[in-house]
């Protein structure tokens, strides 16, 4: 598993799932729940990624009732993350979507230090209502969300940004072109300034 999660860490998301494949078989030859709860997931992350939703939903579920029941309440919430992720983009996922987010949102305040679990729960299910243009019902989510990330990783965290961001599409939703406009221009700075920073001149030796 550990392989697979570095494969996918590192963008080399064929070789996670074909790792993630046989680490999960065998876990799962051991019969010994809590690992095959982990294998689940990271399988379940890997077929994410490559944007395989279908089968990252079904793996996901597993990861979570399995995670749950093994009182691995760290796998239960990334699971239920990843299934919000992996759901189809269409209304009648709604419901679903919002049963997941109070499913990740449980797991997570049972561990000693959740928060910012929770806080990607939070984003990731304000992705999901902003495709489905729900950019009331997503804002208070995000707002949660972005307090935490900045108050936890600090404003130079790429994790704030991607929720800044999304804060953005809510306000074009609501046509507050303005602040929509100061926060992209505030992350392209950002980004900039992170390049510029990985880029720069190495002390010599």
């Amino acid at each position: 598993m550990a392989n697979a999660a570095a494969a996918r860490i590192a963008g080399r998301l064929v070789q996670a799932r074909e790792l993630a494949e046989p680490a999960l078989r065998r876990a799962q030859a051991t019969a010994y729940r809590p690992i095959v709860a982990r294998a689940h997931l990271e399988l379940a992350a890997a077929e994410g990624a490559l944007g395989l939703e279908d089968e990252a939903l079904v793996e996901a579920t597993e990861a979570h009732f399995l995670g749950a029941a093994t009182d691995q309440y760290d796998v239960a919430a990334r699971a239920a993350a990843l299934a919000t992720e992996a759901l189809p983009t269409e209304s009648t996922s709604g419901p679903v979507a919002q049963l997941w987010h109070r499913a990740g949102t449980s797991a997570a305040l049972r561990l000693e230090d959740g928060e910012l679990i929770g806080a990607d729960i939070d984003v990731r299910y304000g992705a999901f209502l902003l495709s489905l243009t729900h950019a009331a019902e997503a804002t208070p989510v995000l707002d949660r969300a972005i307090e935490v990330l900045q108050r936890r990783l600090g404003p130079d965290a790429q994790e704030l940004w991607d929720a800044e961001l999304l804060r953005a599409r809510v306000w074009v939703m609501a046509e507050r072109i303005d602040e929509a406009h100061a926060i992209a221009e505030q992350a392209q700075a950002h980004a900039e300034a992170h390049l510029a920073g990985a880029g720069g001149p190495r002390s010599g030796g």
